[in-house]
């Protein structure tokens, strides 16, 4: 009578793999660099054409959203 036998691998290369990012996935995220140089520009021009209330007013929410992004949220 023949006896089967299981075979057991070790997937803990895949493993180690699948949580450790490569390099190509590993690229820096720039959009909240480029959002942080150009908002201030704009905020700077509503509230040069007077309207300095919805200047102050969008800067605080460019800053909760950029908190809030740079959170992970």
């Amino acid at each position: 009578m023949a006896r089967s036998h299981m075979v057991i691998r070790d997937d803990f290369g895949q493993w180690e793999h699948e949580l450790t990012e490569s390099h190509e996935e590993a690229k820096p995220d720039r959009r909240p660099l480029i959002a942080a140089i150009i908002l201030p520009f704009g905020l700077a021009a509503t509230i040069a054409i007077g309207e300095v209330a919805l200047g102050l007013a969008a800067f605080g929410l460019c800053v909760l959203i950029l908190v809030l992004w740079r959170a992970g949220m």
